[in-house]
């Protein structure tokens, strides 16, 4: 029998094998900006503690009462 080999067409042995993937690796991951970094940083909870009272905050509302 003859095959035709061409456009869309590869040969027999060129095809992907049964059950394995023509991109085993997958797309990457999307790599983390420097503003979701930072927002996920500065959402994060921390302890403060003024004149002996003890509560939690953002490190966002944190560092906006230091200022």
């Amino acid at each position: 029998m003859t095959y035709r080999i061409g456009f869309k067409q590869p040969p027999p042995e060129r095809r992907f094998q049964k059950g394995k993937s023509g991109n085993p690796g997958g797309r990457p991951r999307k790599l983390l900006t420097f503003r979701s970094v930072l927002e996920a940083e500065l959402g994060e909870t921390t302890r403060i503690v003024e004149d002996d009272l003890s509560y939690n905050v953002t490190k966002q509302r944190a560092v906006a009462k230091a200022l």
